[in-house]
């Protein structure tokens, strides 16, 4: 069967040709040649068997693009050259900029994609970005009064809109160092034309003092506040561009969890609070934390050192120290557990459940279901048989100090098939079905009477997606999974199958025009519909091709072929 394509982008360009159209389709590996009209690419490449770029040959008006490989000639799909129309500048903001050049404004409108130059007055901007068709970053150049800025691409010059360089412009600031203090630090402002400044905020709150030292630097003492907040100074010309900074405060422990561990260390806690962020130290009566990790601004994670008797822990950061909440070392702790292995198993498996403190193990519970009989190898290894139950669930050991933590158990289940459809397929195989039932997770093989099914696709515990292998007569589909096998579910390799479309080109057209339908086991078509109405005429020229005339009607409706042995799945058609 020929190639057949579906799209082109761009399906528009330049009369010079030169740029690089993608085609999509399918059937595409074999291409020996891409045509505009009467005229080759100047170059083509085959990405896969869906996909080619070629480059446009220079041309005029509007040509067909079509496909050639061993089988023919494809479809075609229409190319304009010079379509492109010109560009337009709607807005730019802002409106005004340093004569001395290098503000960042913005233009907004359409007809950017491929711009080669932006021109103020007739000066080339100092660079510009085309973030899309729609919108362009520019720095300006240098300049003087009111000029139009205008925006040239392969398709013409845009309008200009007015861009004015003004002396009197506020001040704009670069950074702030350090990025983070607490309130009374002193800290240094970097910007431009900030020696005229008549205030210096931090959020809502002004400096309690600050000292011009330039043009471009001014010191100012951070007044109280809290969080990240924006600094700006204001000049009689206005109020600068915001830079970020961040109050430092003192770390505060509201909890800690659990509140005793180990003597020999190596326990991990939880200290809730707030200004955590950046912290350097966690200390336990002054000994440093084995190890520790900021979660967020309110959590740390932390690894106990070893130590005796009960302790203040601390959170140091750059803006202090914490206060201290009380931990207790004690030698009478409930067991840890580390994992299970395996972690899925079905009931009557042996799992190995590896921890610390489990040597007086008293009951191993798999949920809320004990072990049918565990065994105790040493301090820190138990055996365990796993009891009747299905999910996951958490695994524990009870001591007499008490019930470890939890870790996470998969019963196993043997698979379970409740449905299949569509129950028949072709004996060619190919045939994509799906069963439903429980239990798939994990899936291994499907088997269709004893042969491998040529594909499958897990969706869910509940749905597996299936591609038939071939096959005669009646058989039964199972699945495997480490679980086990499925029972069987009957499915039949029948010839008797109704048409499948793939598509139909191209997919807009008017009443009266003729389109070609892809498809298989459509030889036998005794009705081809648009909706609800018969084509008017169709013509089949293969098992795998009809000619249709397009019947009367309008929007997006589903195109479908009847033959004796049913009727085909749909596609979309829209008419023009």
């Amino acid at each position: 069967m020929s190639a057949l394509i579906n799209a082109l982008h761009p399906s528009t360009g330049p009369a010079a040709g030169g740029n690089t159209v993608a085609i999509s389709g399918c059937g595409l590996a074999a291409t020996s040649d891409v045509t505009f009209g009467a005229v080759s690419a100047a170059g083509f490449t085959v990405t896969s068997d869906t996909t080619i770029t070629a480059v446009a040959p220079p041309g005029s008006g509007s040509v067909p693009v079509a496909v050639v490989t061993a089988c023919g000639v494809s479809n075609s799909l229409t190319y304009s050259y010079g379509s492109a129309g010109l560009p337009v500048i709607e807005a730019i903001a802002p409106q005004a900029g340093d004569p001395a050049g290098g503000s960042d404004i913005i233009a907004v409108g359409s007809g950017f994609t491929g711009a080669t130059t932006v021109d103020f007055g007739g000066i080339a901007a100092a660079g510009f970005t085309v973030a899309s068709d729609t919108i362009i970053g520019i720095t300006t150049p240098p300049g003087t009064g009111t000029v139009p800025v205008t925006v040239t691409t392969p398709g013409g010059t845009s309008n200009g809109v007015s861009f004015t360089y003004s002396a009197s412009l506020p001040p704009r600031l670069v950074a702030v160092t350090p990025r983070s203090a607490r309130p009374g630090r002193t800290v240094v402002i970097f910007g431009c034309k900030v020696n005229r400044a008549t205030r210096v905020a931090f959020g809502g709150h002004p400096a309690e003092s600050f000292t011009v030292l330039s043009d471009n630097v001014v010191l100012a003492v951070v007044p109280p506040g809290d969080g990240t907040v924006p600094v700006t100074v204001t000049t009689p010309a206005g109020t600068s561009n915001p830079v970020r900074f961040t109050y430092v405060s003192t770390p505060v422990i509201k909890a800690i969890a659990p509140q005793a561990g180990d003597p020999a260390g190596g326990s991990d806690i939880i200290a809730v609070g707030s200004g955590f962020t950046g912290a350097t130290t966690v200390d336990f009566g002054g000994i440093a934390a084995a190890g520790f990790t900021v979660a967020s601004d309110t959590i740390i994670g932390i690894t106990t050192p070893p130590g005796t008797g009960t302790v203040p822990v601390t959170v140091t950061t750059p803006g202090g120290t914490s206060n201290g909440v009380s931990f207790t070392y004690s030698a009478s702790l409930p067991p840890r557990l580390v994992a299970v292995t395996p972690r899925s198993a079905r009931p009557g498996r042996t799992v190995v459940i590896f921890g610390c403190k489990v040597n007086r193990a008293t009951r191993v519970a798999f949920g809320g279901h004990p072990a049918e009989s565990f065994t105790v190898l040493s301090d820190n290894v138990v055996l365990a048989v796993v009891p009747p139950g299905d999910g996951t669930v958490p695994v524990t050991v009870t001591t007499p100090a008490g019930t470890s933590n939890p870790v996470r158990f998969t019963y196993v289940s043997t698979p379970v098939i409740k449905a299949i459809a569509p129950q028949a397929g072709d004996p060619a195989g190919g045939s994509d079905i799906i069963a439903v039932g429980s239990g798939f997770t994990g899936a291994t093989t499907v088997d269709f009477g004893g042969i491998a099914a040529a594909g499958f696709t897990v969706a869910s515990d509940t749905i597996i997606g299936i591609t038939t292998p071939p096959g005669t007569g009646t058989v039964p589909v199972t699945v495997t999974t480490p679980g086990g096998t499925s029972n069987g579910v009957s499915f039949t390799y029948s010839a008797s199958l109704p048409p499948r479309l793939v598509a139909v080109t191209p997919q807009s057209a008017r009443p009266g025009d003729t389109v070609v339908i892809f498809g298989c086991k459509v030889n036998r078509a005794r009705t081809v519909a648009f909706g609800s109405h018969p084509a008017d005429d169709f013509t089949v020229l293969s098992d795998n091709v009809l000619l249709a005339v397009v019947p009367p009607g309008n929007g997006t409706v589903r195109v479908t072929v009847t033959t004796p042995t049913g009727t085909s799945n749909p596609v979309r058609f829209t008419y023009a």
